[in-house]
């Protein structure tokens, strides 16, 4: 929406200015809302900033706002606090998540970051070996959960070649497994795209959300799910079940499958192999 503005009154010292250096840009983030100042109704750049500051300012969860110079206005994005944790072989590395980028980014003082230098999350899966996950900060109310996530963990071999139609078979890997990143989505029906980086017949595996300090016994929501086209793009969860994790104390779980003639094929012809 395009608004005309108000003269209002902002505290720049109660912002924090931050270097496009210190997020992530990630085009699937939903969870953000979006003003356009038109350039006609202010006189200069600090009104649009200090309208949009102010406005968020009033709003509990809005903790983070950016702004970007466009044809005939300013774009102003409002966030809640996101941030996304990935690993070294001795720590993890936590950056702050946004949908876009933006030349000015401001975020409200006094708002804890993760820790730098803590150890990176990792478990050991027996007999196979360590799986290497990452860690995203979570707003639940006014306070904060992180998550773990371990992300593109296999749970079968690749049914590629003569084992395409043939059911799963175990993968047997040993050492560390890098679960930073998600892997391909299953073909879907219709899918149309010839080739996608983020689709693939290679595509069996778990994506797990698990709440720091969860409790021995805690609930497991295991989802096997059909992804809509377009979503799942290499790098990208098509699902991202870390807020379900942290609002529910649950470990959430979702995992790829093969649909159509991938996963049911059948005719009156063929015989239980």
């Amino acid at each position: 929406m395009e608004i005309c503005m108000q003269e209002v009154s902002v505290a720049l010292g109660s912002w924090q200015s931050l270097a496009p250096s210190v997020v992530v840009v990630d085009p699937s983030f939903r969870n953000f809302d979006v003003a356009h100042i038109s350039t006609a109704a202010t006189r200069d750049f600090s009104d649009a900033r200090d309208f949009c500051l102010f406005e968020c300012s009033r709003h509990q969860a809005c903790l983070v706002t950016t702004l970007q110079t466009r044809p005939g206005a300013v774009r102003c994005v409002f966030y809640a606090d996101a941030q996304i944790c990935t690993h070294s072989l001795q720590a993890q590395n936590c950056r702050l998540l946004l949908r876009e980028e933006a030349t000015h980014i401001y975020r409200k003082l006094n708002i804890p970051l993760l820790s730098f230098g803590t150890p990176a999350p990792s478990v050991t899966i027996a007999p196979h070996g360590r799986l290497l996950g990452r860690s995203q900060a979570i707003q639940v109310g006014t306070s904060w959960k992180q998550v773990d996530q371990f992300l593109g963990v296999p749970y079968a071999a690749p049914p590629l070649a003569e084992s395409r139609f043939q059911a799963p078979e175990p993968l047997n890997w040993t050492g560390s497994w890098d679960a930073t990143k998600p892997r391909a989505s299953c073909w879907q029906p219709g899918t149309t795209a010839p080739v996608s980086p983020g689709v693939s017949e290679d595509c069996l595996y778990l994506n797990m959300f698990v709440p720091q300090n969860v409790a021995p016994n805690a609930s497991v929501l295991v989802f096997f799910h059909n992804t809509m086209e377009g979503r799942g793009t290499d790098g990208q969860l098509a699902i991202d079940g870390s807020f379900l994790a942290a609002i529910g104390n649950l470990i959430v779980v979702t995992a790829g499958y093969r649909v159509g003639v991938f996963g049911f094929l059948s005719s009156a012809l063929l015989q239980p192999s």
